[in-house]
């Protein structure tokens, strides 16, 4: 379905109303409001899901920083499945959580075949340390709804953010649906990203809005 609304047609609290939908609570968009955390440094280790196979937890290494957020990269693989992440993540673990939890550890990629992967020999023959377990702080399940409306950035073109809704969610993921458009380009995408925006953060920010 194509709206094809003009920038001058287009109101926030009209088309809330014509949707009979509600906005997105600015204070559940937390990304921009958390410090950043000192414990998580470049080289540090830890226990990570791999997004694109969730059933995968993987020895990692933080490889950037940026406030309050870093790059999570698994150990001997390309850097196409690094991802940033914070904190409150519930993808990261420290080291030793898939043993304390009867969880497989997938160890790094170069690991020759049978052998047992030992934290303690890694970290040792890597030079590193491991993040400290007191250091992560996961998150309780978001507040979003189903239904809500806010802005959001579009993967395919990323210099472009439209209207979206809340299609589908989890404990901390969202499914994003731009208003409009095909379902093709829906995308999930963790709840404390940075590529989704309270409405009329666009307005505020002087980022032109792509409307439905």
């Amino acid at each position: 379905m194509f709206l094809g609304f003009t920038p001058k047609e287009f109101n926030w609290d009209n088309y809330l109303k014509m949707s009979k939908a509600e906005a997105a609570p600015e204070h559940l968009f937390t990304w921009e409001s958390r410090p950043a955390n000192p414990h998580f440094r470049r080289g540090m280790k830890l226990e990570a899901v791999d997004k694109k196979n969730s059933s995968l937890v993987c020895v990692a290494t933080i490889t950037d920083v940026m406030d309050n957020r870093f790059l999570i990269h698994f150990d001997g693989w390309e850097d196409v499945y690094d991802y940033w992440a914070d904190a409150s993540s519930p993808h990261l673990h420290p080291v030793g959580w898939c043993t304390e939890n009867n969880q497989v550890l997938t160890p790094p990629k170069d690991t020759k075949e049978n052998a047992t992967f030992n934290w303690n020999k890694y970290i040792a023959d890597t030079r590193s340390t491991p993040v400290p377990a007191r250091a992560f702080k996961p998150c309780s399940p978001n507040e979003f709804e189903v239904g809500m409306k806010l802005e959001a950035v579009d993967r395919r073109n990323p210099g472009l953010i439209r209207v979206a809704t809340i299609a589908e969610k989890t404990d901390h993921s969202l499914l994003i649906h731009f208003d409009g458009w095909s379902s093709v380009y829906d995308y999930w995408v963790d709840d404390n990203n940075p590529d989704i925006h309270p409405i009329n953060w666009c307005a505020k920010t002087g980022h032109p809005l792509e409307l439905p």
